[in-house]
């Protein structure tokens, strides 16, 4: 916990050298929000989210993954179909990076 406490005191003083006006990315905008009464999250709260955040992006990526791998072996003319789009990307990639000299 004490990583994440360090990143949002970073930020924190980051900031203190900018007036807080439109946010940049999703921690200031953690910072700067207020609720009607204008109270504003506190370091716990910013952590959470954050946290939240991170799992839930690694969690929905892992599970498509898993479905996806899980589906294909199911069907295995949509693998290959998978299979031969998936070549077909890395024949236009290099094609085009043959074309442009690289």
């Amino acid at each position: 916990m004490a990583i994440f406490q360090s990143i949002v005191d970073s930020r924190r003083n980051i900031r203190k050298g900018y007036l807080p006006g439109k946010a940049k990315d999703m921690m200031d905008a953690l910072i700067d929000v207020a609720d009607e009464d204008g109270r504003k999250l506190n370091d716990e709260d910013i952590i959470d989210i954050m946290l939240m955040y991170l799992n839930a992006g690694h969690e929905s990526s892992g599970h498509i993954t898993m479905w996806a791998t899980f589906f294909l072996q199911k069907h295995p003319e949509y693998l290959q179909k998978a299979k031969v789009a998936g070549y077909l990307i890395i024949i236009v990639h290099l094609n085009l990076q043959i074309t442009k000299g690289q």
